[in-house]
């Protein structure tokens, strides 16, 4: 999939967008562009904007780590989903446990 010629990334339904928007081209330029300065945003940026800690380390190349932080379920996304089910699950095992007295 190759964005450089005018395609969108929702010309593929499926294939991760975010993330490929994320990716550097092979001239070395980004597809995300930065909101204030003329660049592209580094993986730090690009991880913050997904919600990644700063302390949280991308031990691998910088291609590949655009591919990690856009392919990622979101770190606080994922946070609330187990949240939600931890509930749902501890709510089930208290009814679970009045019904049998």
């Amino acid at each position: 999939m190759d964005t450089t010629q005018g395609e969108s990334a929702f010309s593929y339904p499926g294939r991760p967008s975010v993330g490929r928007h994320l990716f550097p081209y092979s001239s070395g330029r980004t597809a995300g562009i930065h909101p204030v300065e003329p660049r592209g945003i580094s993986v730090r940026e690009a991880a913050r904007l997904q919600s990644f800690p700063d302390a949280y380390l991308f031990q691998s190349n910088m291609g590949n780590s655009y591919r990690q932080i856009g392919n990622a379920v979101l770190p606080l996304l994922s946070l609330a989903i187990a949240k939600a089910i931890k509930k749902t699950l501890n709510e089930k095992k208290h009814k679970g446990l009045q019904s049998t007295d």
